[in-house]
């Protein structure tokens, strides 16, 4: 038997950590023999992971999931605990926690791989916290025999007592991305757009209807629309809003499908940076796209766009280079 003796974290604050993030989804009954004198899981919900990828040939949409709070009950005489998942999805469980009244304390780990763990269970656990996330794919997140990820209970013999597995759920669509780039420049201080670019990198065209809003300082030119080949483009539409507090808005909208390996451009200004910019300004300038509820849309990540980095730092002092 296998005693909890470490407080590690309140109980509360480790299931908030738990729900933070996560949905909760449904898993098939147990599938496998069951053994009345083990533990088992409570209920057929539980927070977990999500990611979504695409099948093979871009037909459908895959959501996947990996539970990372499970409630267990009937736990007298401890046991362990199974977690397997596809590696491709989820980087595994790098910490399994198990919380017993108000005691919680990582589980020793007794087997391990990219794809499995196996954790003694420890006699009075009542639940489960994982520590494990979905993995990055994009922009190859077309994949082929995905395989669900599931959790295991197995008695102080090894005999299976519970079994949930986390089915994929499969939606038939057109899969597409959007990725977006903005050259910026500093125009009396302040940082604004000079261009935005919208690229299609597929499989299907950007729909019609997508849209970006811009917002910039109130020190551009009219936005001016261009497509790849340079000639009047009705592929996107650029509406100019009346500026509010010195800062305007723009409402870039695909009024026609870009193909992919397309891409259309904004021009706003042909000026060039004349100043550095200043100093904590009111407002920082931005591309945001709308998005929609849509599972053809790839989780590209690069749908926005801001003129600073990382840490909040301006992305160039705008100043020119040094010359010899």
């Amino acid at each position: 038997m296998h005693d909890l003796s470490a407080l590690v974290v309140s109980r509360r604050t480790l299931l908030q950590w738990a729900s933070a993030g996560a949905a909760v989804v449904m898993t098939t009954q147990p599938s496998a023999p069951s053994s009345t004198s083990g533990p088992s899981f409570s209920g057929a919900r539980f927070p977990a992971a999500m990611t979504q990828v695409y099948d093979a040939n871009w037909t459908k949409q895959i959501a996947a999931s990996f539970p990372v709070n499970l409630r267990i009950r009937n736990n007298r005489a401890g046991g362990l605990v199974v977690f397997e998942w596809d590696p491709r999805l989820f980087a595994g469980p790098e910490t399994v926690l198990g919380i017993a009244g108000n005691v919680v304390q990582p589980l020793t780990v007794a087997a391990q791989s990219d794809h499995a763990m196996e954790a003694l269970l420890p006699a009075g656990v009542t639940s489960l916290v994982v520590h494990a996330k979905a993995q990055r794919l994009y922009p190859n997140e077309n994949l082929s025999d995905v395989t669900p990820s599931l959790a295991r209970l197995l008695t102080p013999e090894r005999a299976i007592s519970d079994e949930r597995v986390f089915e994929v759920s499969e939606t038939a669509c057109n899969p597409w991305s959007v990725e977006s780039s903005v050259d910026w420049v500093s125009l009396s201080g302040a940082v604004a757009p000079a261009r935005v670019v919208l690229s299609s990198p597929g499989p299907g065209p950007v729909p019609t209807g997508t849209a970006f809003v811009l917002t910039a300082p109130d020190v551009l030119d009219d936005a001016v629309v261009l497509d790849r080949h340079q000639n009047a483009s009705t592929a996107v539409t650029a509406q100019r809003k009346k500026p509010k507090a010195q800062q305007a808005e723009y409402v870039l909208t695909i009024a026609e499908p870009i193909p992919a390996g397309e891409w259309v451009q904004v021009i706003l200004t042909n000026k060039s940076s004349d100043s550095a910019p200043a100093s904590n300004p009111s407002a920082v300038p931005r591309l945001v796209m709308n998005r929609k509820v849509d599972p053809g849309l790839r989780e590209s990540g690069r749908w926005d766009a801001f003129p600073l980095t990382t840490s909040g730092t301006n992305l160039s002092s705008y100043e020119a280079a040094p010359t010899a």
